[in-house]
């Protein structure tokens, strides 16, 4: 939240200018109830009504987002809306926009511009469309938001991507991605296992890898990829969640229902990380309910068995 924490302290610094990237409004569960991107977070963070109340800040902000993306885009319209802004939009930078603008060099001049006080949105669009076909975040932000309708374009624009800049771990990725809904998945799975060994097994790159797994109908692999990823960050709520729904598809209910309960008890706010746990209990008693349907004389003793099925109901509430 480095934009976030520019914008709202600038003042107390006195500071000159300043240059946001893709920069957050709030992500306080009181005030911004639409953002849940980093929920885990917002909950752990006890906040301070005199820095996350309305925006004050003398030097005017220069703000950089994607307009591609909804949240980014609630986030500066409520920034501008409390504080003078100078907006510039870059379709297709991704979040942050800094990774974009330090791929084509331009993070550096505008920067400078900005601290010089000689920031010309119209200059920079100008540069940002002359350099951007280089950009391997651009292509493959442009290729990853096609249409399925279009996937022999989509495809295209990712294998641009990659070809602009071979060595590019997004680059890699986007490709790797659309390979993958276009049914190319050993050509997929050879770039992920690639950028696996490139990051030494970074979960912000094994958990595409394990979803494209799934995709390719390698569920194994996929699960055991999941559980490589909550051992090396076991705080992550969302990674439980995450998790938890690919046991769940698998009729691994029990895995399933431990998975989300640590979620749970991660972020006892979540009401939907809640009602997901209930969910899987639930699914876990009906396919009690359907073994003993299927137990042999199961309909010449319901008597004897009706106690059963209640302890069952229990437990749902009970784990």
């Amino acid at each position: 939240m480095g934009g976030y924490a520019a914008i709202r302290l600038a003042n107390a610094v006195a500071a000159d200018g300043v240059f946001a990237l893709s920069p957050q409004w709030s992500i306080n569960p009181r005030r911004a109830q639409w953002e849940k991107r980093w929920s885990q977070d917002a909950h752990r963070i006890d906040w301070i009504d005199a820095i996350d109340g309305p925006l004050k800040c003398n030097a005017r902000p220069v703000l950089i987002y994607d307009p591609r993306m909804k949240l980014d885009v609630e986030h500066v319209t409520r920034i501008a809306a409390e504080t003078v802004s100078l907006r510039i939009p870059v379709p297709y930078s991704g979040h942050p926009s800094s990774t974009f603008l330090g791929e084509i060099s331009l993070l550096r001049p505008i920067l400078e511009a900005v601290l010089e006080d000689r920031c010309d949105p119209k200059s920079i669009r100008e540069a940002i469309r002359d350099r951007r076909s280089s950009s391997s975040v651009y292509l493959g932000a442009l290729a990853e938001q096609q249409s399925h309708l279009r996937r022999r374009t989509s495809l295209s624009l990712a294998r641009a991507a990659h070809a602009a800049k071979p060595e590019s771990l997004l680059g890699m990725l986007s490709l790797a991605r659309i390979l993958a809904r276009t049914n190319h998945y050993e050509e997929a799975l050879a770039l992920h296992r690639d950028i696996a060994i490139r990051t030494e097994r970074m979960p912000l790159y094994l958990v595409p890898f394990a979803d494209d797994l799934w995709l390719a109908g390698q569920r194994d692999e996929a699960i055991s990829i999941g559980y490589e990823v909550v051992r090396t960050l076991p705080d992550a709520a969302h990674l439980r969640t995450w998790l938890a729904a690919m046991l769940a598809k698998s009729d691994a209910m029990p895995a399933a229902i431990e998975q989300q309960a640590v979620a749970v008890a991660l972020t006892p706010g979540n009401r939907r990380y809640r009602r997901r746990l209930y969910a899987y209990r639930v699914e876990r008693w009906k396919g009690w309910a359907r073994r003993l349907v299927n137990l042999p004389g199961f309909a010449s003793a319901p008597n004897r068995l009706r106690p059963i099925i209640k302890d069952h109901k229990k437990s749902i509430h009970a784990d």
